[in-house]
């Protein structure tokens, strides 16, 4: 855009060397629409007299200006040695280059000398904006309308809009709505929105437009608030039981919306909205108020929040929740009970984040053992209490707790029950040994000695094995195989006993031909509950035994030792007899090295029931044994159980044995109160009835024998190491 040119000269004269010289020099003070230009030439005789300046849009080509527009400044001076000019030209264009040169002329003649050219470039000017007003403003948005450039700064606009932030003095960077292009305007009113802005949030506006020379914002920046959804409190939760709590809320602002709904909304998972379960509670409006959660679940999280409705929309609270209380756990019976400890038990309770444990030896729980009050055993359902008396009667209960979530109430239940178990007697620590067996007729006479237990017991398996038994319980023998207590899958109980005379015999029935049988013997200690079996199996002469049965060429009902008054009788019977050539009478004193004493010849092949006897009239002492032997005529031999006899027992301990109608009678005469084992056993070796009597003197032992059925029986009577066996027919 052209302007007129204000031209303003400024002489200085100074005395110079009589040479004429022009010289332009560069401009200064360069503005938007003015510059200073500066120019010096010489005149020594005086012939040029008057200078200007030329100034072009344009460079010269061959030292003439294409442009008309010439600035010239003519002043005339008269014998001038030297002259400097300034002058300050104005009304340029903004951001434009421009060109000049001094001149030196004589106006007579029109001779000229020029001056060097040189260019300058005027400065920017930028657009200038106002910003209109605010309209239509919700939570998240509103107008800036009415919005004008007013001037372009000389230049077409490239951008214009709005800009905005929270902090003041916004500008495009922050957040802007505007359009871009080349606009050659110089007047221009526009509207503009805002949009994703904040609930209750304090914005600062202001417009803008930009040119070739840069951006410029207006001075004047307007400001608004934007309206929001109730501003809303959530409180705690207060009077929390198994099924409900009491919880509100606090409307503090509405914004200058009415609040027209207003209470709690609550769920089971965070993020509650009222799309979940909710109360409407109380007035509408601002201020404070209450409601119930009922129908709860004990021992449940249950996340909550207050909310309040206006026209803008739904305003929640901070989230909350808690835990409603837990039920009083239930335990159930003791596991892995042992002599010094038990496992202690319950049923998990919903919501329990962990357990309080009390042990005690009174049922009131008036004290507690050590280390087990108000224990903490965290999470679990079961834990292990050790360091404790064996056969003792223990109590437990449990209570559970929780922390009542972020917002509730820490809580500790109610006691459980109680409950109680016995721990069991020390369990011995020597197993039965030497336990040795011997085909009997068919059957297996097997015998031991025993350990420190107060009895001991034999569990028998076919073909593979046995199972062992659970301590803390009491378990039936039976002699007959497969008639006593099942031990898991196969494995019966062939014989219990307490201790008599450190040794101990069965005669096992009721086995099959070519299957092989395994068997333990184990001591324990302790009766009912308290019982505890020592499950070792590497003790001397204990462990699984393979004694696989076979058909056997004597059937042998009966073997025992009797002492008389200067000899042992020896009496067997055989049921029957297949090929059999002799019997071998063996003796010990130790039970377990045997020699040869007697031989006796046998029927070959006989289906009666036959007796055989032999006395041994040798001087002996203490306790001796026997053992049978049977060599068939091909030379095949059978060895039979081991019969024992104190030699050095009281005649008067024998007795007399007799069965007076159903009644057998024992006659006694012992000399001390020792207890004296007195056992009914039948033909298959099976205990029927036992007695133990600590009777000092005669006196007599009586078993009823009405509900047993006729036969043979042996009376087994038994005091320390002295053993007298009795035969009778009933």
């Amino acid at each position: 855009m052209k302007k007129n040119l204000l031209i303003l000269v400024f002489i200085s004269i100074g005395l110079f060397s009589f040479s004429q010289s022009v010289t332009t020099f560069n401009a200064s003070s360069v503005q938007e629409q003015s510059a200073i230009l500066h120019g010096e030439f010489t005149s020594g005789s005086g012939y040029y007299t008057q200078a200007k300046f030329e100034v072009s849009e344009a460079p010269s080509v061959n030292g003439i200006y294409a442009s008309s527009d010439f600035f010239n400044a003519s002043p005339t001076f008269s014998n001038v040695i030297m002259t400097t000019a300034d002058i300050t030209v104005g009304s340029l264009d903004a951001s434009k280059t421009y060109y000049y040169r001094f001149i030196a002329y004589h106006v007579n003649s029109g001779s000229m000398i020029y001056g060097n050219e040189v260019q300058f470039t005027t400065t920017g000017s930028l657009p200038e904006t106002v910003t209109g007003s605010i309209s239509n403003v919700t939570a998240t948005s509103a107008s800036c309308i009415a919005n004008m450039i007013v001037g372009d700064g000389g230049l077409d606009i490239t951008g214009y809009g709005i800009c905005w932030n929270t902090i003041g003095n916004p500008e495009i960077t922050d957040n802007n709505d505007g359009v871009v292009g080349n606009y050659p305007t110089n007047f221009l009113i526009f509207d503009n929105a805002m949009t994703s802005l904040l609930p209750n949030t304090h914005y600062y506006v202001r417009s803008y437009a930009s040119n070739a020379n840069g951006i410029s914002y207006n001075s004047d920046v307007i400001e608004f608030t934007t309206l929001d959804v109730p501003a809303i409190t959530t409180t705690i939760p207060s009077s929390i039981t198994k099924i409900s709590a009491d919880v509100g809320g606090d409307v503090t602002n509405d914004f200058g919306s009415s609040v027209t709904e207003r209470g709690i909304c609550w769920g089971l998972i965070t993020g509650v909205t009222i799309a979940d379960t909710k109360i409407i509670a109380g007035s509408t409006g601002t201020g404070s108020f209450s409601a119930s959660m009922s129908s709860l679940s004990a021992g449940t999280q249950y996340y909550y929040n207050s909310y309040a409705i206006n026209s803008i929309g739904t305003g929640y609270g901070i989230e909350k929740n808690f835990i409603t209380n837990t039920i009083d756990p239930t335990c159930t019976n003791a596991t892995n009970i042992t002599e010094s400890s038990f496992n202690a038990n319950w049923g998990a309770v919903t919501g329990a984040q962990g357990y309080y444990l009390d042990v005690s030896t009174v049922s009131n729980f008036g004290s507690f053992v050590p280390g087990y009050e108000n224990l903490d055993v965290t999470n679990v359902t079961t834990y292990n209490v050790t360091g404790l008396s064996s056969e003792t009667v223990y109590f437990y209960r449990v209570r559970a707790y929780h922390d009542g979530g972020d917002d509730g109430v820490d809580f500790t239940s109610g006691s459980s029950a109680n409950k109680n178990t016995t721990t069991l007697d020390s369990e011995p620590d020597v197993q039965a040994s030497e336990i040795e067996w011997a085909n009997n007729g068919g059957d297996i006479l097997l015998e031991w000695i025993d350990g420190n237990g107060e009895g001991n017991m034999l569990i028998m398996k076919a073909s593979s094995n046995v199972t062992n038994p659970v301590d803390g319980v009491e378990y039936t023998a039976n002699a007959a195989f497969g008639s006593g207590t099942q031990i898991g899958a196969g494995t019966y109980v062939m014989y219990r006993s307490v201790h008599f005379d450190g040794t101990a015999s069965v005669l096992i029935t009721n086995v099959v031909n070519g299957v092989d049988y395994y068997f333990k013997v184990l001591e324990y200690s302790g009766q009912g509950i308290t019982t505890n079996y020592n499950l070792e199996d590497n003790t001397d002469g204990f462990g699984i035994g393979n004694i696989g049965s076979t058909t056997l060429p004597v059937e042998l009902i009966y073997f025992g030792a009797e002492k008389t008054s200067n000899s042992v009788t020896l009496n067997w019977i055989t049921a029957s007899e297949i090929n059999n050539d002799y019997f071998i009478l063996e003796h010990s004193k130790d039970g377990k090295n045997f020699e040869e004493i007697a031989t006796v010849d046998g029927s070959g092949n006989s289906n009666l029931t036959l007796d055989y006897s032999y006395e041994d009239k040798r001087e002996l002492e203490g306790i001796n044994y026997y053992r049978l032997r049977q060599v068939d005529f091909d030379g095949k031999e059978t060895t039979f159980s081991i019969v024992s006899v104190n030699c050095g027992i009281n005649d008067k301990l024998e007795g007399n044995v007799y069965v007076d109608n159903t009644i057998l009678n024992v006659e006694l005469n012992s000399e001390s109160y020792d207890a004296t084992m007195i056992r009914l056993i039948d033909i298959n070796g099976r205990n029927m009835q036992f007695v133990i009597s600590k009777t000092q003197g005669p006196n007599t032992v009586k078993f009823d024998m009405s509900d047993l059925a006729r036969g043979i029986y042996f009376v087994r009577i038994e005091r320390g190491e002295e053993i007298i066996s009795k035969k009778i027919v009933y």
